[in-house]
């Protein structure tokens, strides 16, 4: 009986961990995700930004 006790307890507890690691791990993807999508809208910023600048650059050397 009171190993049936123990087991039970140890087995709430794997579950319970279980149960954190997989919220964990949908928090960090989620986290990724996000990081993934704000580097990904700063390099398009960056890109809006220098290619005017390219474009007349290479206008001006096809020029010379």
């Amino acid at each position: 009986p009171k190993n049936d006790i123990l087991h039970n307890k140890l087995n709430s507890a794997i579950q319970e961990v279980s149960n954190y690691y997989s919220m964990l791990e949908e928090r960090e993807k989620q986290a990724l995700r996000s990081a993934m999508i704000e580097e990904r809208s700063r390099f398009c910023t960056i890109y809006n930004l220098i290619k005017p600048i390219m474009e007349l650059e290479i206008s001006m050397s096809t020029e010379m």
